[in-house]
């Protein structure tokens, strides 16, 4: 049986305001990505007894071992230090789907290449809030 799904291999846009058409965009081909989603949860007695679950926070880890761009815009986002937006997108024999992340930060950007490779960045972003399609 052939695989399917092409999960997280492939394109990922990040941006700075609206995807498109947007000076800030970015298309990069990705690889070695991890997308880590998790929510922190209160978990309480009630006095009968009955337990519930309060969220208390979420939060969404990117690390992309290496991204190939043609230019330094991600660079350039970073050292503003301003929001950013990201798509991850995954494509199979059935359809496509993946994540939106919404407001997130570079929290680290390392550089590697000479003049005859393409930029190629090591990136870890986080973000609070998602979305997946």
């Amino acid at each position: 049986m052939p695989e399917a799904f092409s999960w997280m291999e492939g394109n990922i846009w990040i941006y700075t305001g609206n995807a498109a058409p947007a000076t800030s965009a970015v298309f990069a081909l990705a690889k070695d990505s991890k997308l880590n989603v998790t929510r922190g949860w209160d978990n309480r007695a009630a006095a009968n007894g009955t337990y519930y679950d309060h969220l208390t926070g979420q939060r969404a880890d990117v690390s992309i071992g290496l991204v190939y761009t043609v230019d330094a815009t991600i660079a350039k986002i970073h050292e503003s230090a301003t929001a950013v937006h990201m798509k991850f997108l995954q494509t199979n024999a059935i359809g496509s789907g993946g994540y939106f992340l919404y407001s997130g930060r570079i929290d680290s950007l390392q550089y590697a290449g000479n003049e005859k490779m393409p930029f190629m960045y090591t990136v870890a972003i986080h973000a609070n809030a998602w979305s997946a399609f």
